[in-house]
């Protein structure tokens, strides 16, 4: 053997030996890193053992916070459970007693607010509030009542007489023409309300009137008192009530105030009506609200002219306050100013533009003729049963119906004596174009006096004023044709005078270029006395004649002309329509106006004014 192979021999052994030593080593290495992770895994064991018993220990002091809130907030929700208990308590027993101290209650048996009518009502005034953008002045005390009692109610009404008036009226209006003899005009009024009216009504002096058959869980009913709220509103903003207390024996005024108040009434109900429909909450939309019966029931029962005039407010009046509304876009601070300063006659309500216009300067004062009150006591002591303003308005209607009956009549058809009405429907534009509105267009101021006849009709009075010569001329051919076709007697031509086949004296004469003057009388002696003592006002030679005033323009009157200066013009033109009057005069007292203003001098101490018809028992307004 070489000693290469010995060499390579002894390498070889070498190195097997240092592998098993090596290897002797790595496994002693091995167990002690087992032994090492053993240990660690121990020791994270335990740790994680501890975390989770801390982790245990926080999820029970969870569960226990977790189940002492769920106690609070059950308690919290008893709370607030038990607080709106008592907030409807105490709500309840505020509007109890606002309506105990307001005089409120209940004129019906058995009928008490229910928790959710108390805060459907008081979601009513709040709307109520929002649609006329105005706060309420003041809590309202509520009363229940009944048809009785809602009748009751309207009778009340300022454009309501009393009913020891109510024959007088009756008769007055006859005479005039407005309705058939024999025609119950105060009880066909209230027949008219009790046909129209709701579930609410406003009665003045912060009371509410609701009926036992409506809830406020209607929307019906919640619409009805939202529009009686924004009248509640608009009088304690106008004085609505009080001023139609102060305008007695002038019809035309009340019904014009009247138009501007449910004008606004009708307008803010509308946006109320939006609102609350698309609020309501379910169920609501099927409760219907109080109806005493068919609207058409009561319609049937009333005249034509009394029904037009009674609906021209709720019709014409929603129009009238849309104008106002529109004008420069100054909304319901335009009604408000028109609530401080309304309109005075229906002559503004049909022609809002007349309204308007004496924003820029240019007035409309119509002639009010109140010195006629003054000499209302003919000689012998004859005083009239009725003294009253006819208004654009009534003489339209009047001559509408006058030339309805004649054509019925020349149709072969006598027996159809009342027109359709002309306000209950949506569109009335044609109103304006009829022959009877072209003719009270113009009109100026008025003042008619009915007296007693014994058993014939009575005697009638009227005066008038208009705008321009024409409008006069297009009266005094309207109102020949009424007073021929109501007393089948045709006037002469050219003929200022004629009588009747029953013996009734009528006049229709021009006393200046813009006054007219009409008597309807049943005897020729009673037609002179009246034609003296109501023909010759505005003369006079003891006041000089005023300068005319700078006339508007042309598109601010009704009858396209210059307004005239006044009823007497000239000391020759007032007297010329009186030169054939018999000799005794009417003394117009030192200082008198040439238009005819307040009665002064003589005239007042020879015959004080007729006390006011109107009674001044407490307001009640629908």
């Amino acid at each position: 053997m070489d000693s290469r192979t010995l060499l390579a021999i002894l390498l070889a052994l070498g190195a097997g030996a240092f592998g098993v030593v090596w290897g002797v080593k790595e496994g002693a290495v091995a167990r002690w890193a087992v032994a090492e992770r053993d240990a660690d895994l121990e020791e994270l064991d335990s740790a994680i053992g501890e975390l989770r018993g801390e982790v245990e220990a926080k999820e029970a002091e969870i569960r226990q916070r977790d189940d002492e809130a769920a106690r609070l907030r059950s308690d919290l929700e008893l709370a607030n459970q038990a607080a709106e208990e008592q907030r409807k308590a105490a709500q309840r027993a505020e509007l109890q007693l606002e309506s105990f101290l307001a005089g409120g209650g209940s004129d019906v048996e058995d009928r008490e607010w229910s928790d959710e009518e108390l805060d459907r009502r008081r979601e009513t005034e709040t709307g109520a509030v929002l649609a006329r953008e105005r706060t309420m002045p003041g809590p309202l005390g509520y009363r229940f009542t009944d048809w009785e009692g809602m009748r009751d109610a309207y009778a009340s009404l300022p454009l309501v007489v009393p009913e020891q008036a109510a024959e007088d009226m009756s008769r007055a209006y006859a005479a005039m023409g407005f309705v058939a003899r024999g025609t119950d005009v105060r009880e066909r009024t209230l027949d008219f309300y009790e046909g129209q009216s709701g579930a609410a009504l406003y009665t003045g002096a912060h009371r509410m009137l609701f009926h036992e058959d409506g809830t406020t869980r209607s929307i019906h009913s919640r619409t009805a008192l939202a529009a009686e709220i924004t009248r509640y509103i608009d009088d304690s903003r106008g004085g609505i009530f009080a001023k139609l207390r102060e305008v007695p024996d002038n019809a035309d005024a009340r019904i014009a105030l009247w138009a501007l108040s449910s004008g606004s009434a009708t307008l803010a109900r509308l946006r109320f009506q939006l609102n609350a429909a698309a609020a309501a909450p379910a169920g609501d939309d099927f409760l219907q609200g109080p109806v005493k019966a068919n609207a058409r029931d009561f319609e049937e029962r009333i005249p034509t002219l009394l029904y037009d005039e009674l609906l021209f407010p709720y019709a014409v009046g929603e129009s009238f306050c849309q104008a106002l509304m529109d004008d420069d876009n100054r909304l319901w601070d335009a009604v408000d100013d028109a609530l401080a300063a309304p309109p005075s006659s229906t002559s503004l309500i049909l022609h809002p533009e007349l309204y308007l216009a004496q924003r820029q300067g240019i007035p409309f004062a119509p002639e009010r003729y109140e010195w006629m009150g003054g000499l209302s006591e003919l000689p012998g002591g004859l005083r009239p049963i009725w003294i009253d303003t006819a208004g654009e308005l009534r003489i339209a209607l009047l001559f509408i119906q006058d030339d309805f009956r004649k054509r019925m009549l020349d149709a072969n058809q006598p027996d159809i004596t009342e027109m359709p009405s002309l306000f209950a429907r949506e569109d009335y534009s044609d109103f304006h174009t009829r022959p009877g509105a072209k003719a009270a267009a113009g009109w100026l101021g008025d003042r008619y006096l009915v007296y007693p006849a014994g058993d014939a009709s009575e005697h009638v009075a009227w005066r008038s004023h208009w705008t321009t010569p024409e409008d006069a001329d297009e009266f005094v051919a309207a109102v020949r044709a009424s007073l021929a076709f109501r007393h089948k007697a045709d006037p002469p031509d050219g003929a200022d005078r004629w009588q009747s086949d029953t013996g009734r004296t009528l006049i229709v004469t021009e006393l200046t270029e813009t006054e007219v003057l009409v008597i309807d009388a049943a005897d020729a002696a009673t037609a002179d006395v009246l034609l003296t003592q109501f023909s010759r006002r505005g003369a006079t030679t003891s006041a000089p004649t005023p300068e005319p005033e700078p006339a508007p323009p042309a598109d601010a009157t009704q009858g396209g002309d210059a307004p005239s200066e006044g009823a007497g013009e000239s000391e020759d033109a007032a007297g010329a329509g009186a030169e054939d009057a018999p000799e005794a005069e009417v003394e117009t007292g030192e200082g008198d106006a040439v238009d005819g203003g307040d009665a002064t001098g003589t005239e007042e101490a020879e015959s004080a004014p007729m006390p006011s018809l109107m009674s001044d028992a407490p307001v009640c307004m629908r």
